[in-house]
């Protein structure tokens, strides 16, 4: 019967020492939160298009990472495209995404982000071809980004 008393008071200890450990945790993880998903499309620098037909970028900071949603479509008027985000990324960041060149055919390309920068730059294909800088683009998808 003490053998099981012990064990138990243990058992009770440990939940204890868990619990207060995983309340420090969330302390730590919430407090460094920004409050909800946050609209970035007109605080960015965006590079690659005249106008959109739609755009959304919006991110949300959890912790060291920074989680950003896109979808921007309209007229091109560069080979390149990009947009900058309101954090650096502390390492190398890739996605898969889907996108769009002036054939209307959807492909996958990725995003890609670089230490210590905050330019989020879009490839239409694998093989980083480059953009058309007529008609009209689209890029559409999400990448968690170290920061």
């Amino acid at each position: 019967m003490a053998g099981t008393r012990d064990l138990l008071l243990e058992i009770a200890n440990s939940i204890k020492y868990l619990s207060k450990r995983v309340r420090k945790l969330e302390t730590q993880l919430f407090s460094s939160r920004d409050t909800g998903i946050i609209d970035y499309f007109s605080t960015s620098t965006i590079v690659g298009w005249a106008s959109y037909t739609r755009s959304v970028l919006s991110y949300e900071r959890i912790g060291g990472l920074l989680y950003v949603f896109f979808y921007i479509q309209g007229a091109s008027n560069s080979t390149d495209t990009s947009v900058t985000l309101p954090y650096a990324a502390t390492q190398f960041g890739l996605s898969t995404i889907w996108t769009v060149n002036n054939t209307a055919t959807i492909a996958f390309g990725f995003a890609e982000i670089v230490p210590t920068a905050n330019v989020l730059t879009f490839y239409r294909d694998a093989a980083t071809s480059a953009w058309t800088n007529t008609n009209n683009k689209t890029v559409e998808g999400q990448i968690v980004v170290p920061i």
